[in-house]
This record gives C-alpha cells, sequence and structure tokens, in this order.
C-alpha cells in the first residue's frame, strides 16, 4: 500500500488495482511540528484498515492495527495509546462491548481512554447514540480526512483539558 500524489494504492490487492482517492489530496501532506498521536486502529475489514492507517499515517500518527475489540483490549493493557479508532460491528468483540470494559478498567484505574466511534451507521441520532454509549467522538465511513482530523483535534482536546496533542495537524484543504 502507498500514497501516490493523493492516490491510495494497494499493490497487494488481489485482481485489478483500484486506487481510492484520499480527498484533500496532495496538499494534504502533512508536517507534524507536535508529538505524534499513537493511535490504535480497531477494524475488521481490511480494504478500511489499509486505507485509515495510510491516512492516519500521512497525517503524521503512530498507527497500529488490530482486527477486533478483544485484541484491542488486549494491546491496551500492553501498550498505551492516545486514542483509539474503533469500528463498531467486529467479530470476536464488537466495538460497542471493547468499549464497556476500556470504560470499567478506566473508572477502576482513574484514567480516561479516549475512544471514537468508526461505523457505517449515519442516520440521524446515530452520533448522539454512541456518544450517550460513552465514545468520545463519532466518524461515519468511509473516512473524510477533514472530519477526521477535525473529531481527533476535538476529542483530544476534551481528554487532556488543554491543547491537544493534535492541535499541530491541520485541517485538509478540500479541493
Amino acid at each position: 500500500m502507498r500514497i501516490e500524489s493523493g492516490w491510495l494504492l494497494d499493490e497487494d490487492a488481489p485482481g485489478p488495482r483500484k486506487p481510492l482517492y484520499l480527498r484533500g489530496g496532495p496538499g494534504m501532506r502533512v508536517d507534524a511540528d507536535g508529538p505524534a498521536l499513537r493511535v490504535l486502529y480497531a477494524e475488521d475489514d481490511r480494504i478500511n484498515t489499509r486505507y485509515g492507517v495510510a491516512l492516519l499515517k500521512k497525517l503524521g500518527m503512530t498507527v497500529e492495527a488490530v482486527e477486533n475489540g478483544r485484541e484491542c483490549l488486549e494491546r491496551l493493557n500492553r501498550e498505551p495509546f492516545d486514542l483509539v479508532l474503533m469500528d463498531i460491528r467486529m467479530p470476536v468483540m464488537s466495538g460497542d462491548d471493547a468499549l464497556l470494559e476500556i470504560r470499567r478498567k478506566g473508572q477502576e484505574c482513574g484514567t480516561h481512554q479516549p475512544v471514537i466511534a468508526l461505523t457505517a451507521f449515519s442516520l440521524r441520532g446515530d452520533r448522539e447514540r454512541f456518544l450517550e454509549a460513552g465514545f468520545d467522538g463519532y466518524l461515519s465511513k468511509p473516512l473524510e480526512p477533514e472530519l477526521l482530523v477535525r473529531e481527533i483535534r476535538r476529542v483530544t482536546r476534551l481528554s487532556h483539558n488543554t491543547d491537544s496533542v493534535a492541535s499541530h495537524i491541520p485541517v485538509p484543504n478540500q479541493e
């Protein structure tokens, strides 16, 4: 997988290549002047994972990917992350169930792990439903770079109650 002139090219995919355009294109390049966010990306769909990880890396973040809620919890137990981007419908353990465990552990330890819901649910009221369930943020798929950056900034600012560690990420220009 590589990004070339705003196109995400999946060189390992079987069959004919089907590039995906990253909205914002070449002008979306980020020269981060602050610390890179460590992001845990929990998603079971291979294409969504490749796209999301490539996009986050292009934005200057350090990204680790897992395929389900159980793997997400295991990874969070081993190492800290600034942010979790979590799909809702995953095998083994859903994003909703993983979030319940993250929040339970957070109450026990007195910590708060920022988690943004990634979902195909995009009907009226879905955002509010996920926020009420305990997610810190919400993004519908497919990910749009500008909305992704805005939500990451908002969520990390809330969780740190100061200037966000993501405040150095410029919002991509929409061409």
